[in-house]
């Protein structure tokens, strides 16, 4: 069954400790293919470590910093 990217909601919004796959990727492709990259793709599990002025995330082993700006543009799905 495939997951309704609608329903979704930005990283930004997910409180610290929670987590979501992302189901979608906004912004130019330029900055997709970036956030690609970094492991940051469809389906990936996401985990929010921390939100101060920026967003503290985990992908599989590896845990960086998004902007606000940047994280506004990752859509996810709770779970």
């Amino acid at each position: 069954m495939r997951s309704n990217p609608n329903t979704a909601v930005r990283l930004l919004d997910l409180p610290k400790g929670c987590s979501g796959r992302v189901v979608r990727l906004a912004g130019d492709n330029s900055f997709q293919n970036r956030l690609r990259e970094m492991g940051i793709v469809e389906s990936a599990q996401i985990s929010v470590l921390n939100v101060n002025g920026s967003v503290h995330c985990q992908v599989k082993d590896s845990r960086f910093g998004l902007s606000r700006a940047a994280a506004e543009e990752v859509f996810v799905e709770l779970g």
